[in-house]
């Protein structure tokens, strides 16, 4: 199904969206499916960039928010959001009840993701 505004990409027999506007600004992401599940988030992130780095939060539906170097020194913090502090991060999310939202600024070249 065509969404304005947002490309449907398909690798490995599986599909996942990519908004237009981030694409164009220079921002690498990927909305993924339950579809994926079976790929680690590292697997998916190198098909990207194999130069990334993983963070990956156990959300807790709270106000945290923290840097995404935080998430790769201690593994699954809790916390809400993750926000780029470094160049060739992969930052990621899982909902399941909530809704995915990825931030970028094109002025700062930061990311941040969380769920709403």
């Amino acid at each position: 199904k065509k969404l304005k505004g947002w490309s449907w990409v398909g690798v490995d027999g599986n599909y996942y969206l990519q908004a237009n506007n981030l694409l164009e600004s220079g921002f690498i992401h990927g909305f993924f499916t339950k579809l994926w599940e079976e790929k680690a988030p590292s697997k998916l992130a190198n098909s990207f960039n194999e130069k990334v780095t993983v963070h990956i939060l156990k959300q807790v539906h709270g106000e945290e928010i923290i840097n995404a170097s935080e998430a790769s020194v201690n593994l699954y913090p809790e916390a809400d959001a993750l926000i780029s502090d470094r160049a060739s991060q992969s930052l990621w999310v899982r909902s399941a009840d909530c809704i995915p939202a990825l931030i970028c600024s094109r002025d700062s070249g930061t990311a941040a993701s969380c769920h709403a």
